[in-house]
């Protein structure tokens, strides 16, 4: 979620999301929850909040909200699942790029009777890379390298494959009425 400059950064978008949405949330009287996954753990679940008063608090503490190390997102949507005590609508705000996925994850917030949706981001070079020739990719989660030569054809190979992989995210939600969202980080957030 560090990729990306300035406001394109994911990271910052999400905060960014998810502080307007608890805006919407608590000036709407709807109950709130927050919460930051990290690794596998939830962390810093604030709430529940039930008014406008607990916004400013909240977003003090998402101000200071750091992204760091690989998430893995399946396990801990399924803690959250089985932690929470009252089913609701569940925004998942992530870029979706967990090595173990989130479809278990999703199922068990679906089973506990949540009603999710995938709001997915990634950056405009994440969808559209302007790199070429031979180049080095380094996971910045993982640190994993990746040798590739980038020409025409490995660039529509790419494009190819994200195109299928939000497809199948779209289905797969469809498919269990979930909502799903795709959102590049630079149309604006509001």
């Amino acid at each position: 979620m560090l990729w990306g400059q300035d406001d394109t950064q994911k990271f910052r978008y999400a905060i960014r999301l998810a502080a307007a949405l608890s805006a919407i949330a608590l000036y709407s009287r709807d109950r709130l929850m927050v919460a930051r996954i990290r690794s596998s753990e939830v962390e810093e679940i604030h709430g529940p909040l039930l008014s406008e008063l607990g916004l400013l608090p909240l977003l003090s503490n998402l101000e200071h909200w750091r992204a760091s190390g690989t998430t893995d997102l399946n396990h801990a949507l399924r803690r959250y699942a089985l932690h929470s005590h009252r089913p609701g609508l569940t925004l998942v705000i992530s870029d979706l790029l967990s090595p173990r996925g989130y479809l278990d994850g999703m199922r068990q917030l679906l089973r506990r009777r949540h009603n999710v949706v995938l709001l997915h981001l990634l950056t405009p070079d994440e969808i559209e890379p302007s790199l070429q020739g031979d180049l080095r990719f380094i996971d910045i989660e993982t640190e994993s390298a990746l040798d590739i030569s980038l020409d025409g054809g490995i660039r529509q190979l790419y494009r190819d494959r994200l195109d299928a992989w939000k497809g199948e995210i779209k289905s797969e939600c469809h498919r269990r009425g979930s909502g799903y969202l795709f959102i590049r980080t630079d149309e604006p957030w509001d």
